[in-house]
């Protein structure tokens, strides 16, 4: 058929100034779900594993063993945020839904 076009993909509507907004907002929500996430790794990884093998190894003294408490401290408040960041993405991205108002899926 001659001028028959068929729509294979998804057609992004047009931005206005409040989307640009608010998926600044929704990127920055994923970035600081992926800075918490490895903050609260890294907490974790020296609170569980390096200074436990540092105290055996005998390279710090065992009075570094009462950090650990603070480490894991960090690393639970950074979690928690991670899970605060994800919870305000998926909030967020709304906006996704009004730019691409059609959907593979």
């Amino acid at each position: 058929m001659v001028g028959v076009t068929y729509v294979t993909e998804v057609d992004p509507g047009a931005l206005t100034a409040a989307d640009w907004e608010q998926v600044t907002l929704t990127l920055s929500f994923i970035w600081s779900f992926f800075g918490a996430t490895i903050s609260a790794a890294v907490f974790f990884i020296i609170g569980h594993a390096v200074i436990p093998s540092l105290i055996i190894t005998g390279h710090i003294t065992a009075r570094i063993n009462r950090l650990r408490i603070v480490f894991y401290s960090f690393s639970t408040l950074f979690a928690i945020g991670s899970f605060w960041s994800m919870v305000n993405f998926i909030n967020a991205s709304e906006v996704l839904r009004n730019i691409y108002t059609h959907v593979w899926i």
